[in-house]
């Protein structure tokens, strides 16, 4: 259990208002004058759920429904929900969210796993099941390692050696 860090009352509120915000823990402790450890201890210890993944809170209600309108899930072959929004050149999808420093790009398939299911752990990644870049089905994807993703993409024929990358749409 955290230890109750000494934070007056109404600076506490404005930690959980700006966190709620997404505003970045680091910004918070700028803004405030506390550092990025005392910020996270007083978070933890008012029982906030951090998501160390966006340095930032799961993404808020509104952010979701931004989020899904962007996705058809129009009856694809394979079941695919396709992101309609900005491709990387890979055919990933990227969510574009605006901050009060500036914009971030964030995976789409990522922030749909957020959405539905929940925290990614830091040491894992959002694995397709169906080979859709474009695609944020959660029942499409599944938590794994670096490896379990590498190993995917031999067994697949993707890759350096393997066929072109898939973009089935």
């Amino acid at each position: 259990m955290s230890k109750r860090v000494q934070i007056d009352l109404e600076t506490g509120y404005q930690i959980v208002d700006l966190y709620y915000s997404t505003y970045r823990l680091n910004d918070i402790g700028q803004k405030l004058g506390f550092k990025y450890w005392k910020i996270i201890d007083y978070l933890k210890s008012v029982g906030v759920q951090l998501d160390h993944n966006f340095n930032r809170k799961l993404l808020p209600a509104e952010a979701a429904a931004d989020f899904l309108s962007y996705v058809d899930k129009s009856l694809h072959s394979e079941g695919c929900w396709t992101w309609t929004g900005s491709l990387n050149k890979d055919g990933y999808g990227l969510y574009r969210r605006f901050y009060h420093d500036g914009a971030k790009q964030l995976y789409s398939h990522r922030i749909s796993y957020l959405i539905h299911r929940g925290s990614i752990p830091e040491s894992l990644q959002v694995l397709h099941s169906c080979d859709n870049p474009p695609c944020v089905n959660t029942e499409h994807l599944r938590l794994g390692t670096i490896q379990d993703n590498i190993k995917d993409r031999t067994d697949r024929g993707r890759g350096r050696n393997g066929s072109k990358k898939g973009t089935k749409t």
